[in-house]
This record gives C-alpha cells, structure tokens and sequence, in this order.
C-alpha cells in the first residue's frame, strides 16, 4: 500500500482529505506542524507528501529546500495543496512536484497523486548532484 504523507493544519480538511485518501487506497500519516515534516518523512517513509503551503511557521522554500537537500528523502514527490491562485506556477518556483487547488475535485487529486507516483523525479536532483563535483 502506498503512504502519503498528508501536510495540513486544518482539521477539517486533513479529516475529509485522509477519508479520500484511504478510500483512493492509500495509507495516511497527517503531520499538523510544518516544523515536524522532516522528521515525519524519515519516520513514517512516504511515497509522496501533499503539503499545504500555508502553515503558521512555515517557510515553504526553506521547507521544499531541506527536503530536496537531504538524500534519504530527496527524491519524495511533493505536491502543493493550497487555495491560493497559480498553484502550479508556485510548485514550479519552490521545486515541488505539482499541485492540487482547494478545494479540489477527488477525481483531480487521484489523477495529480498517480502521476507523481509514476513519474521519476530526478531532474532537479541530478543538477544539484552536478553541481557538487
């Protein structure tokens, strides 16, 4: 069973996204404190992390940055969950691997979480490993 590693201080949203989510077949760890994701992520392993990008005490760049920077978790397909506009765009310019608009059609979201399951993230790793020789 795949783990998705669910980023959110809602409680609203986390109860009815983790209900979806283990409907769609996969096993949920919710992490409510954007300080704990980290940790969370070398605990629990998960396949992909849906993060919601506003938190108290988040910074998201320094957040995707940590994540992207550590070998045990780099290569974890994260995808943004949020409400603000041009989520995709804001994916892009922080190095995550997609996004999800809120609120979000269950269709859109298996179809999102699939395709980052599917796809190998290696790209921006690669650069980065380029640039440390």
């Amino acid at each position: 069973m795949k783990r998705i590693l669910l980023v959110d201080d809602d409680r609203d949203i986390v109860k009815s996204t983790a209900q979806l989510l283990q409907a769609f077949g996969y096993e949920v760890t919710v992490c409510v404190d954007a300080d704990r994701v980290i940790e969370t992520m070398h605990s629990q392993r998960p396949d992909v992390i849906l993060h919601d990008v506003r938190m108290p005490g988040l910074d998201l760049r320094a957040q995707i940055r940590a994540i992207r920077d550590d070998p045990d978790i780099a290569r974890v397909p994260i995808i943004l969950f949020t409400a603000v506009l041009s989520a995709k765009e804001l994916a892009r310019d922080v190095d995550a691997d997609d996004a999800i608009e809120k609120p979000f059609d269950p269709e859109t979201m298996r179809r999102v979480i699939r395709d980052c399951e599917t796809r190998p993230r290696k790209a921006n790793l690669m650069l980065r490993e380029h640039e440390q020789t």
